[in-house]
């Protein structure tokens, strides 16, 4: 399993994706602070901290589930159910084991943000504690973008076609949280269940289409 992992973190290394994505959230998320902050109303209802964070969450939703199908490799249930053969693994691990890889590639973007949230703390005067606490309910999103990702790329075989389905899918969720609650931690939450729930539906589908070809076989 660790092995399966391991390959969809190489692939997304010989990718431009992940540094693009790293570098547009950090840059665009430091240009917001800086160029905002001596504009900021004095009288507002949120510090700069606050309106960073809601930037940076909308950043992560448009730049993640593209990211996230640019680097990883575009996997069919059979060749996924051929890898897991080889390693004499279930299908079902091995799918479970190519989205913890895309999980991790997302985690390695949302870090990249988090000097322009540390600059914006600083600004405003917040506990850094508050950025790091506030990275939890992102880990709900990162997880929804991975599951969400390896679902489309897996049922689309196509890249564009499965970047798109990641972005409606993602943005769907996050709306239907947002309007549900305004707290994104509850709206991490959300996500993170969303996720959770492609994970248990992808795994279900990769076990029974193994079911199938070993009956066929019989």
């Amino acid at each position: 399993m660790r092995a399966l992992t391991t390959r969809e973190l190489v692939a997304a290394t010989r990718t431009a994706a992940v540094p693009v994505a790293a570098l547009l959230l950090l840059s665009a998320g430091a240009a917001f602070v800086l160029i905002w902050a001596p504009r900021m109303p004095t009288i507002t209802t949120t510090n700069l901290y606050e309106q960073a964070r809601a930037v940076q969450w909308i950043l992560l939703a448009a730049v993640l589930p593209w990211m996230a199908v640019r680097s990883s490799p575009m996997d069919r249930l059979d060749s996924i159910a051929l890898m897991a053969a080889v390693i004499a693994a279930r299908p079902s691990s091995a799918v479970a084991a190519k989205i913890a890889g895309a999980f991790l590639v997302q985690l390695f973007v949302v870090f990249a943000g988090l000097p322009a949230l540390v600059l914006a703390q600083q600004a405003a005067a917040v506990p850094l504690s508050a950025v790091f606490a506030d990275l939890l309910p992102v880990l709900g999103l990162a997880l929804l973008v991975a599951a969400t990702s390896v679902a489309s790329i897996v049922l689309a075989a196509d890249g564009l076609r499965a970047a798109v389905w990641t972005s409606v899918v993602v943005l769907a969720v996050l709306l239907s949280a947002l309007g549900w609650t305004s707290d994104l931690w509850k709206a991490g939450v959300l996500c993170a269940a969303a996720g959770i729930v492609a994970t248990a539906f992808l795994c279900a589908l990769a076990g029974g289409s193994a079911n199938m070809d070993a009956t066929d076989a019989r």
